[in-house]
């Protein structure tokens, strides 16, 4: 497990460990998700990988880190995605619940293809339950 966070963020802002877990294990195709943190980032970070192209990264904003508080989320923790081509230029972002956005990504993980278009195409699809909120003009 990656222990960027632990050096770039208070405990307060940092995503809780079993959700670290989670994410650093789990697979999109051949694509894996790694900690993406860096100093200038607002909150922790993981990135979507296949080789070494960035697929997505998905940043985890709880409410003391929220200087991106979402209004979907009234102060509780969210994952905020963004989604980039073979160019690296961001194409679709969505907001979701910390726990719903594992199931997306697991969900993902079963369909077959390339690991982008599968990510994306399970969020399109969520189950019911499951909240999104779309931010389609980046």
């Amino acid at each position: 497990m990656s222990g960027t966070q632990h050096n770039q963020f208070s405990p307060e802002d940092r995503a809780p460990e079993p959700w670290v877990r989670a994410i650093e294990s789990l697979r999109v195709g051949d694509a894996v998700w790694r900690d993406a943190s860096w100093g200038n980032n607002a909150a922790p970070s993981w990135a979507l990988v296949d080789g070494n192209r960035v697929l997505a990264e998905a940043f985890y904003y709880t409410a003391d880190n929220g200087e991106r508080m979402s209004e979907h989320f009234g102060g509780r923790p969210y994952v905020s995605v963004v989604m980039f081509d073979e160019d690296d230029n961001p194409t679709v972002a969505f907001e979701s619940s910390p726990d719903d956005f594992l199931s997306i990504v697991r969900l993902a993980d079963s369909g077959a293809g390339d690991p982008a278009k599968a990510l994306t195409l399970t969020a399109e699809q969520v189950p019911q339950g499951v909240r999104i909120y779309w931010d389609r003009d980046i």
